[in-house]
């Protein structure tokens, strides 16, 4: 099972994800917003940072050591503030407008 799969087989088809996820995952090159927003995707997903930061490396060729240290401090500030909400915007193609969503899970449970 490739990368890619295992982590379809956690949270669904890539044909379900945000477009703009897709993009900063496989199209652009990486920065600190497009990073920013894979990890606010996968960890409320309940995507591993392992996990996340091997799908990275894989799928987009300009992720650098400093922007895969963005994974590592961002999954730590979540799990370590596990009552706090933490915020992220979200562009819902449907409707055409951008929402702010709460990106909070306790994985402690799982």
């Amino acid at each position: 099972m490739s990368l890619l799969q295992l982590v379809e087989s956690l949270i669904g088809t890539i044909y379900s994800w945000p477009r703009l996820i897709l993009k900063y995952l496989f199209c652009e090159p990486a920065n600190h917003l497009s990073t920013l927003a894979i990890i606010n995707f996968l960890y409320g997903k309940v995507v591993s940072c392992e996990t996340v930061v091997q799908l990275f490396r894989t799928c987009n060729e300009n992720a650098t050591d400093e922007l895969v240290e963005h994974f590592y401090y961002y999954y730590e500030v979540y799990q370590n503030s596990k009552d706090a909400a933490h915020l992220s915007i979200y562009f819902n193609l449907k409707v055409q407008n951008t929402y702010t969503l709460t990106v909070h899970v306790d994985i402690s449970t799982k």
